[in-house]
């Protein structure tokens, strides 16, 4: 499977409870044709000036918006999840012992 269609079948948001009606209701609101031309603007220019009303409304979510893409391979969130997955490994088979000899 190609890596663009795992980032669109594995990634989830995540929003704090306080925080949630909020943004689901900006999220709903926002028009699909402003974040392509918001990605658009950012790829090419490169800053956040002169934005229309819509597009800094579609920033301000990055604000409350987390993204989880723990099944994408190489992703920040895999290596954090498989570090994780290592680590549980300590509690039940109790810490590797390395030997050196010269």
């Amino acid at each position: 499977m190609p890596e663009h269609q795992q980032a669109h079948l594995h990634t989830h948001f995540t929003v704090r409870k306080s925080h949630f009606t909020k943004v689901a209701l900006s999220l709903a609101s926002v028009n699909p044709t402003v974040l392509h031309s918001l990605a658009n603007r950012l790829e090419n220019e490169h800053n956040l000036s002169n934005l229309a009303a819509e597009e800094k409304n579609a920033m301000s979510l990055l604000k409350y918006v987390n993204t989880i893409a723990a099944r994408i391979p190489g992703s920040h969130a895999s290596k954090i999840f498989v570090r994780n997955e290592i680590q549980s490994y300590f509690g039940f088979f109790g810490l590797p012992h390395l030997f050196f000899y010269f």
